[in-house]
């Protein structure tokens, strides 16, 4: 609550800041010199600001990257006043700034440039962009705003200098060169590139095109030039001509790509490569000449990813580059498993893992949103544009785009997009656009049925039934598969009563039919868009993901030993096992089922568990139930709980859960009876997860009812916290634990000093824990109090607390040397305990000695042997 208090206020104060000042900065004049050795800049930037407010101010705020302010004067040279706030300036000036009134600022400081993505100072390559905020701004990264510019950049002599603009001249003076660049045209952007360049120029399509190339990738120009000239003439027929006179190739050590104005700036792997995945970003990047430095979408600023993305993907599918989505495969196949070592993916292979789901919807978000605005602008902007091209077809929409191209315009927002394209097709496209922007409502197409009837001629006339689960409706092509394997095709173009029928003459029966099969749709369950629904068979390990829609096979064995061995059947996502209605948005829908048969019991035990996401688009709730008969036990689980953050990239989770519990242990020949008691336990619990990467905190209340035949009343309550100082995880973790429990209470339910007592898993279907091997022996669950040298002596009791501390080996991280402290007890204390040892950790598994503890039993040693396994799946 802090944490979203803190973000409110702050998000309030920057708003604040930004709506009570309306400035407009209209002329920028750079001198920078780069000291490529010492990674710093230092820098002039005399900026021209016009007032555009009605109202008397005496404060402007700017955005600026820096390390040392030198002096901030005005025209006079004088000192302007400022404070920083918020990483913000906000410069002071002596009497009320009018309205239309014009001022020049000077701003001297230096800084040191070293790694964000978009920023860097080094020997071997420099480069400084705009969302480095290394120049003064207006506001936040003010796209709106464009000006015209005059710079001089100092280099070592022997780089080159690559800016936005035209090179006027280049002075060279003292080992350095100083290149001057200019622009009489407003732009909202400004980049520079140095290195140790070679340059090669020729001209192509009255265009003249220069690649500056590191010295050892020279021989890859004319490759690059004529990769740059592909898409180019494709772009050209498709989009209009292209709009500048000059284009520039710039090898960076920059990751990807990057497009400034009549350039494109390539990461050296993808200079070197002409795999999929570098053809891909430099027709992504050349796209970005049309859009914005054409023309600029604003305030929809994802726009213009989405339409790079569009114009990629439709120059990949021309060049018949559109299904090789991956490069230099390394298959190593196995009986019964595979492992596959990919080379480079683009973004194309992306979208087969797309997420249907939305933290936000698309007109919530701005450049700022960092993860929302990057899945915005490359994948669910894309699929904006893709439904608007299909709705008006391909050839139409590429000629709506470059009769809008031809126009005198700087700026473009989607509305004013929208009424163009509605202008040139004489079509509707309002209530599309709002739905894929301003709701949360999802495009489902389903294939039912095919049925084929035998003409009197011999040939099939075959028809495919198709029903629209969704909201949004576009027109989209079926795909079908005949008998003698021909494909044919057929559209769809509207739905009547949320069904339509697609007929199509064959020669043979249709067998199978697929909708999209170019992914080119955001369909919400793409599991329905196959018929028959497609299968495949894998061994062991399972996975939630139901992107390659298919049903999932898992054979498993298992060693128990009350049953001596079990055969199992594990199956993930299988549809139509359950009603399709649940596949609905199945990208946050998953479940997992089993069977297990018990050789030596001759039971058979089942294992369901189900989740899925209820609330849309921002954050969510969730519900799931599990329920299973399995190794003597009855579990019946329902789950209710509300996300308060879910940020996948940097996993950032925030979770409060409520859950209703049954649980019968009606054959104790499986479980060890000095950690488990026979009997039913209904409870309800309530808890506070918080997940950080590393830092991991957990509050849960458990009450235990005489409900349902019920044998236990009582109150559990354990806090459990991970690194909750981050600085720390430098040099160490810990984990500190504390639980209490009241009342008539199960023995499993008890705080157990040595760990969980549960298995917490999937890895524990494998390993199954049995009375010989259970978790508080040779087989861990980390839990309670932890105190892995305990192990075997299970001890437990009412209330208990662990400290658990682990110190990584330098550049051997996978071993870690811990302690752990800590104790359990009824009525009284007793004897503080703690443990030493080292541990290896795999990931997946870990393996943990803990040769010393303090308190051993009769027949054990402080210092001794000890070892204990455990698994993450």
């Amino acid at each position: 609550m802090k944490d979203i208090l803190r973000t409110l206020f702050l998000l309030l104060f920057i708003t604040t800041i930004i709506q009570s000042q309306n400035f407009k900065i209209t002329h920028y004049d750079f001198d920078f010199e780069l000291l490529p050795s010492q990674h710093k800049l230092i820098a002039e930037s005399i900026v021209t600001v016009k007032s555009l407010d009605s109202n008397l101010v005496n404060e402007i705020t700017f955005d600026l990257m820096y390390d040392k302010i030198e002096s901030i004067l005005d025209s006079l040279n004088n000192k302007i006043e400022f404070k920083e706030t918020n990483g913000k300036l906000i410069l002071k000036f002596s009497k009320p700034i009018k309205t239309n009134e014009v001022l020049k600022i000077k701003f001297n400081y230096s800084g040191e440039f070293l790694g964000r993505v978009s920023n860097r100072i080094d020997k071997k390559n420099s480069w400084l962009l705009m969302e480095s905020n290394y120049f003064p701004w207006i506001g936040e990264m003010n796209l709106s705003n464009w000006a015209i510019f005059n710079a001089k950049i100092t280099v070592p002599d022997t780089m080159t200098v690559v800016a936005v603009g035209d090179l006027i001249s280049v002075d060279a003076l003292n080992k350095k060169k100083t290149f001057h660049y200019s622009s009489n045209i407003p732009k909202n952007n400004f980049s520079i590139c140095a290195a140790n360049y070679v340059i090669q120029e020729q001209t192509k399509y009255n265009i003249n095109i220069k690649t500056f190339l590191y010295p050892e990738h020279k021989e890859r120009n004319d490759t690059l030039v004529h990769l740059f000239s592909e898409a180019l003439n494709f772009y050209q027929n498709n989009f209009g001509k292209y709009p500048f006179s000059e284009f520039r190739i710039v090898e960076t050590n920059r990751r990807g790509g990057y497009a400034p104005e009549q350039q494109m700036l390539l990461n050296s792997e993808i200079v070197s490569n002409t795999d999929n995945f570098s053809r891909f970003t430099i027709a992504h990047e050349v796209a970005h000449q049309w859009f914005p430095h054409k023309i600029h979408f604003f305030p929809e600023y994802y726009l213009n990813e989405s339409f790079a993305q569009y114009a990629t993907i439709s120059y990949m599918e021309s060049k018949g580059k559109m299904y090789n989505i991956k490069d230099n495969v390394t298959v190593i196949g196995l009986p019964f498993v595979t492992w596959k070592f990919d080379g480079n993916n683009y973004e194309l292979f992306r979208f087969t893992n797309h997420s249907v789901y939305e933290e936000k919807l698309l007109s919530e978000i701005s450049i700022h949103d960092k993860k929302n605005y990057y899945w915005g602008g490359y994948y669910k902007g894309y699929f904006l544009l893709a439904s608007l091209a299909s709705t008006l077809g391909v050839d139409d929409f590429n000629l709506s785009i470059k009769s809008l191209n031809q126009k005198n315009l700087q700026t473009i927002t989607l509305s004013d997009f929208t009424k163009h394209l509605e202008k040139t097709s004489q079509k509707k496209l309002e209530p599309i656009v709002k739905n894929w922007t301003t709701t949360s409502k999802v495009l489902d197409y389903e294939i039912s049925n095919i049925t084929n009837t035998k003409l009197s001629s011999g040939k099939y006339n075959s028809k495919i039934e198709i029903n629209n689960v969704g909201e949004i409706t576009v027109p989209f092509k079926i795909y079908a598969k005949t008998k003698n394997g021909k494909t044919l095709t057929c559209k769809v173009d509207s739905f009547k009563n949320d069904k339509a029928i697609c007929a199509v003459a064959a020669n043979s029966e249709i067998i199978a039919a697929e909708i999209d099969s170019k992914w080119l749709l955001l369909d919400a369950n793409r599991i329905n868009n196959y018929y028959p629904r497609k299968r495949r068979f894998s061994f062991l390990i399972s996975d939630y993901s139901v992107t390659k829609e298919q049903y999932f096979y898992y054979p498993s064995i298992t060693f128990g030993e009350r049953d001596k061995a079990r055969l199992g059947l594990w199956l993930t996502n299988i549809y139509p096992i359950i009603p399709e209605v649940f596949a609905k948005n199945a990208e946050i829908f998953k479940f997992r089922t089993a069977l297990f048969y018990g050789f030596n019991t001759q039971r058979i035990g089942y294992y369901f568990d189900f989740k899925t996401f209820i609330g849309m688009p921002t954050y969510r709730w969730n519900w799931g139930m599990n329920l299973s008969n399995y190794r003597g036990t009855e579990n019946y689980n329902l789950l209710l709980d509300y996300i308060f953050q879910k940020d996948e990239k940097y996993f950032m989770h925030s979770i409060v859960t409520a859950s209703a519990n049954r649980n019968l242990i009606y054959d104790m020949e499986y479980y060890d009876k000095r950690d488990f008691e026979k009997g039913t336990n209904t409870s309800v619990s309530f808890s506070w997860d918080r997940l950080l990467i590393s830092e991991k905190e957990n509050i849960t209340i458990k009450f235990g009812s005489k409900l349902l035949g019920s044998d236990y009343a009582y109150t559990k309550i354990s806090v459990a916290l991970e690194n909750v100082i981050p600085i720390s995880s430098k040099w160490f973790k810990y984990r500190l634990f504390g639980g209490i429990v009241r009342g008539n209470h199960p023995v499993q339910e008890s705080v157990h000093l040595s760990g969980g007592v549960y298995p917490t898993t999937f890895a524990y279907w494998f390993v199954d824990p049995d009375n010989n091997i259970s978790t508080q022996e040779n087989l861990h669950v980390k839990g309670d109090a932890n105190l892995r040298g305990y192990i075997g002596q299970h001890l437990k009791g009412e209330s208990g607390f662990g400290i658990n501390v682990e110190i990584p080996i330098p550049k051997l991280t996978f071993i870690n040397l811990f302690v752990d402290i800590g104790n359990v007890w009824d009525s009284s204390f007793g004897t503080l305990k703690y443990d030493a040892g080292v541990g290896f950790d795999f990931k997946i598994l870990r393996i943990d000695f803990p040769f010393y503890i303090n308190k051993p039993l009769n027949n054990e040693k402080e210092f001794d042997f000890r070892w204990l396994l455990e698994f993450s799946f």
